[in-house]
């Protein structure tokens, strides 16, 4: 369950509040969070995602073939962590696998912290 507030208006009751619903949508299998907004950070690296969160075929049409033939050997050096700038060291220049990896990272397949810039130094694992 998400609560979403502005944090303006956040004060100690709200953040009571929060904890008493915390604790009772843990109680029936659920979970909360009081949602007050994105860094400017994140809301950039979520625009700039959108791009990339395509699907691979529509109606049967590969739009973009070279995510399956990449995907494989993107998770497979992400299994251990690393950063962007290697996984981006794996392009051979046609942008097909900088491409795949901004798609992983869109559907969840990879996983970066999406709070702070993204720079070649940001740390890339598989979800």
């Amino acid at each position: 369950m998400w609560d979403c507030k502005p944090s303006s208006l956040v004060d100690d009751s709200v953040e009571q509040l929060a904890a008493e619903m915390g604790e009772a949508t843990a109680a029936v299998g659920w979970s909360y969070a009081l949602f007050t907004g994105m860094t400017i950070e994140e809301r950039i690296n979520l625009m700039w995602l959108n791009g990339y969160r395509v699907h691979t075929t529509i109606r049967g049409y590969s739009m973009c073939p070279w995510v399956a033939t990449h995907r494989h050997a993107v998770l497979a050096v992400a299994a251990q962590p690393t950063t962007l700038g290697a996984l981006f060291d794996l392009d051979d220049g046609s942008g097909e696998i900088i491409s795949t990896i901004w798609h992983l990272v869109a559907t969840s397949a990879l996983v970066v912290d999406l709070t702070v810039r993204l720079t070649p130094e940001s740390t890339v694992s598989v979800a």
